[in-house]
């Protein structure tokens, strides 16, 4: 009778083959029951989520991901304008979102609550954080918003908007300066109109934020800092996809892929601050934004840190929205030869020489505002929109409860498109805000500076720019748009419009 004995090899190679057995099979069973847990969630955010009673497309009731694929394609703004347009005026687009197109989702959304706060909280996730940690007036509660605003309010009023027109007409002044010594060098030479209003928007507010220009018109170049913040836009969306769609590997995620839009966001907040110290410990008191600011009665309690993160958003918003509306209603007007006729006619019939421009009888312009309005409906600045989401109680929008912890916005590009409420909807008309013909819109929807306590700041301010800048323009030259230029609204989004070169003729007229 004979006995079998293993060897010391064959014993490490027998252990060795059922490791390998038991990993397999705990590989095998652990991707069973996640995507069971996966196929899960899906069937529950479809069928049996609270939100599941509203219209949309399954798959991306189901997940994320065709959100934020849109999101990373700068595709979201035409995305959900077409699931309005295929499900009606309240779409679910993710398991825990809703985009709307009525007007009165505006005030349920972002108006005034009766207890006096700003209507449904901020998604802050959305916005992404302060570079320094500290909150400024877009991220902070109801509180420190309200307190800020107070402070900053002293700085875009009326009469602070008085004070800064000699600012504004000597920027238009220079634009058209640098313009026409390019029309003067070669008649047939081709200019991109968004680059050089996105010189002269953001050569005023560096003067008018931190008492000193970029300099841009006077060099015809970007500086290093505005590359920045274009670089910067970019960076918040991406991480907000990472965020999203890897939440537990997104630090590492955010480390490899984004490292150096992060660290462009880094020097671009640090731009500002240096800026701001620079401005403070100025002598000369000009009429900017700081020498009025800090006149107010509660500008003590305004920190440093909360005046560095506003003015990096200062920096923002009060720059590439006003040049982006300004290059979408110049395409719009090149691409409707008689619109722009009239608006010629308008300005050219009451404003006689550069002197004539004001205030006052810019805003007695009934066509030119026409146009900018008509530009804010057919290309808004911030085209998806910015999002809030609901308190653990939820919230009345629209007549429905909205559980707690959704995310809903207005989503503008979708909105201000939407047949229910324009006639002609796709169609660039100023008329529609003149002619009784249109009186069918509804034009309470058309909200791109937002409603409620939380609105735009420097509404009147953008308003009073874009008027002189287009004033000052049209009255000095007459332009065409060139051929590579004929489809160029034709772009993509994040946060706000990714811009082509606007490329254009120019002819002196005067």
């Amino acid at each position: 009778m004979s006995t079998s004995v293993f060897t010391r090899e064959e014993i490490f190679l027998l252990r060795d083959k059922l490791d390998r057995n038991v990993v397999a099979a705990l590989v095998v069973i652990f991707l069973f029951f996640y995507t069971l847990s996966v196929l899960g969630r899906w069937v529950y955010n479809v069928w049996f989520h609270p939100l599941s009673k509203f219209p949309g497309p399954a798959f991306a009731a189901a997940s994320e991901i065709p959100y934020m694929y849109a999101t990373a394609r700068g595709d979201l703004h035409r995305w959900i304008a077409r699931l309005h347009d295929q499900y009606g005026q309240v779409v679910r687009y993710s398991p825990t979102a809703l985009s709307y197109t009525k007007a009165q989702a505006w005030k349920d959304i972002f108006g005034h609550k009766a207890g006096g706060s700003g209507g449904v909280p901020k998604d802050l996730d959305w916005y992404g954080r302060p570079m320094n940690g500290v909150k400024g007036m877009i991220t902070a509660g109801d509180e420190a918003h309200a307190r800020m605003r107070r402070i900053f309010n002293n700085a875009f009023s009326d009469r602070a908007l008085k004070l800064h027109e000699p600012m504004f007409k000597k920027y238009a002044s220079l634009l058209t300066t640098k313009l026409r010594e390019n029309v003067d060098k070669d008649a047939n030479h081709k200019l991109d109109m968004v680059s050089w209003l996105n010189f002269t928007t953001f050569d005023v507010m560096g003067d008018l934020v931190f008492g000193e220009t970029f300099h841009q018109l006077e060099t015809a170049t970007y500086s290093e800092w505005v590359r920045l913040i274009f670089d910067g836009i970019y960076a918040v969306t991406m991480n907000r996809v990472i965020r999203h769609l890897v939440p537990t590997v997104h630090w590492i995620v955010n480390r490899l892929l984004l490292r150096k839009l992060a660290a462009k966001r880094e020097q671009h907040f640090g731009y500002a601050s240096e800026r701001v110290r620079r401005r403070l410990a100025a002598k000369d008191q000009k009429a900017d934004i700081w020498s009025l600011v800090l006149k107010a009665p509660e500008s003590r309690s305004l920190s440093v840190g909360e005046m560095n993160t506003n003015a990096s958003t200062f920096m923002i918003a009060g720059t590439e929205t006003t040049a982006t509306l300004l290059s979408g209603l110049l395409f719009h007007l090149l691409k409707n030869p008689d619109k722009m006729g009239k608006l010629v006619q308008e300005i050219r019939g009451e404003l006689h020489t550069e002197e004539d421009i004001t205030m006052e009888r810019l805003a007695r312009l009934p066509y030119l505002r026409a146009c900018i309005e008509e530009a804010l409906r057919i290309y808004p600045p911030v085209p998806t929109g910015t999002m809030r989401r609901t308190a653990v109680e939820g919230a009345m929008v629209c007549g429905e409860f909205i559980p707690g912890n959704t995310m809903l916005t207005v989503s503008q590009y979708a909105a201000f498109r939407d047949a229910n409420n324009w006639k002609d909807a796709y169609k660039f008309i100023p008329e529609r805000f003149i002619d009784s013909a249109y009186n069918s819109d509804e034009k309470s929807v058309l909200q791109p500076f937002a409603v409620g306590p939380r609105n735009c700041l420097g509404k009147n301010m953008a308003y009073h720019e874009m008027r002189v800048l287009m004033a000052y323009v049209l009255l000095n030259f007459d332009l065409e748009l060139a051929t590579e230029s004929e489809h160029w609204d034709n772009q993509k989004a994040y946060i706000l419009w990714e811009k082509h070169p606007l490329m254009c003729h120019l002819k002196l007229v005067r």
